[in-house]
C-alpha cells in the first residue's frame, strides 16, 4: 500500500504545556479549566485512530477530530495561501528558487493538492 497522510485535531488536552501560565492565573486555570481537558490519552485517540484503523489504509489527505472525519477549515483550502505559505517556508528554510522548483516537481503526482492543504 502506498503512504498515507492524516491531519488531527486531538482536542484541548491537559498536557503539560499548560504549566507555563504564571502565579494565581495557573492555579485558577488547574481548578477549574484543566478538569474540563482531555487526559493525554484521551488526546491520543485521535491519531491513534488514524494510524491504526484498517479502513482508513488506503485514504489520505483528510482531516479528523474525534475519531471522525470532519470539513477542514476553509483556509486549509485556499490554494493561493497554499502557495504563499510553501514559498514562505521554502526562504524560511534557505531553498532557492531551483530547489524549490525540482521539489515541487519531485512531489507532483505523488500528493493531491488536498493531501498538502489539510494540513495547514
Amino acid at each position: 500500500s502506498s503512504p498515507t497522510s492524516s491531519a488531527v485535531h486531538p482536542g484541548t488536552v491537559a498536557s503539560d504545556i499548560w504549566r507555563q501560565i504564571p502565579g494565581p492565573l495557573g492555579t485558577v486555570f488547574d481548578w477549574l479549566v484543566k478538569p474540563l481537558m482531555l487526559t493525554n490519552e484521551q488526546g491520543a485517540r485521535t491519531t491513534l485512530y488514524c494510524a491504526m484503523a484498517a479502513e482508513l489504509d488506503e485514504v489520505s489527505g483528510k482531516y479528523y477530530s474525534k475519531s471522525r472525519e470532519k470539513a477542514p477549515n476553509p483556509a486549509a483550502l485556499d490554494e493561493d495561501l497554499a502557495e504563499e505559505l510553501w514559498q514562505r517556508s521554502a526562504r524560511w528554510v534557505g531553498l532557492e528558487i531551483e530547489q524549490n522548483q525540482e521539489i515541487c516537481s519531485r512531489v507532483e503526482g505523488l500528493l493531491t493538492l488536498e493531501d498538502v492543504l489539510v494540513g495547514v
